[in-house]
């Protein structure tokens, strides 16, 4: 089961490990339960894993996880010497991408053990795992109880409110009727306010990427959903922005 080529799935390698030396703590999960919470996520899809020791690396799945006991059971090699050299690794590195976002986290060797009566290994739950995005910001859904707003200046002194879909420190993406009216790609808007829950309002600009029908927005009307990016945000409100969305995070991984 030892590959000397990255493993493919329908034509697209899977990730590659982050270099060493990357910052990305902004990205890192230490709580116990968020960490299971993240890792059940991997073994719900049955993700493909590169599960790396050395110079090698493995294709494998994760099967199960007890955060009582701070155990983690993955899918054996079918080489039992690669198994060997594995429960004797001094790292074991896992990474995966579940939704494009990449997954990874270190453990400490592994030992035999059996899942369902499958052959199996079992290694010891990571004191912490990466959760990275790096196409695109990683982007969150809103609260649909009580969603954020972007107000949006239009032409002839309007300011008109939009419920906003989904968040990134990147951009938004808005909601709206049956009517997009200037909201078309390349449009540029300045001014527009977005009030974060316990926050003073976030002052940016935005251009409109792409527009998407929805479907419906209320009395069978059709509707459109509108990508936007910020334009000249300010490190310390995207700073904001991060914290924020990864609570928004931390709240809907505590509910799975």
């Amino acid at each position: 089961m030892t590959r000397p080529d990255p493993p493919q799935i329908d034509g697209a390698p899977l990730p590659l490990p982050e270099p060493d030396g990357q910052n990305h703590e902004d990205y890192r999960i230490h709580d116990r339960r968020e960490i299971a919470a993240v890792l059940r996520e991997v073994i719900k899809r049955r993700s493909l894993v590169r599960l790396s020791f050395g110079p090698e690396f493995i294709v494998t799945r994760l099967l199960a996880l007890d955060p009582d006991t701070g155990d983690l059971w993955f899918d054996a090699a079918r080489d039992e010497a690669a198994n060997a050299r594995m429960g004797a690794a001094q790292q074991l590195q896992f990474v995966a991408a579940v939704d494009s976002i990449k997954t990874q986290f270190e453990t400490q060797g592994a030992e035999n053990a059996v899942v369902t009566g499958a052959p199996a290994l079992r290694t010891r739950l990571p004191a912490s795992v990466l959760r990275l995005q790096r196409r695109s910001h990683f982007r969150v859904e809103t609260p649909r109880l009580e969603p954020l707003v972007c107000s949006i200046p239009i032409p002839g002194g309007s300011v008109v409110p939009f419920v906003i879909g989904d968040l990134s420190v990147g951009g938004i993406a808005v909601l709206m009727g049956p009517d997009p009216g200037v909201f078309q790609p390349g449009a540029v808007f300045e001014n527009c306010s977005i009030k974060l829950p316990a926050h003073d309002d976030i002052a940016t600009g935005i251009e409109i990427r792409y527009l998407t029908a929805t479907g419906h927005a209320g009395a069978g009307r059709a509707g459109f959903r509108f990508g936007c990016r910020f334009l000249n945000l300010a490190g310390t409100v995207e700073s904001l922005l991060q914290r924020y969305i990864n609570q928004l995070e931390r709240d809907r991984r505590a509910l799975l």
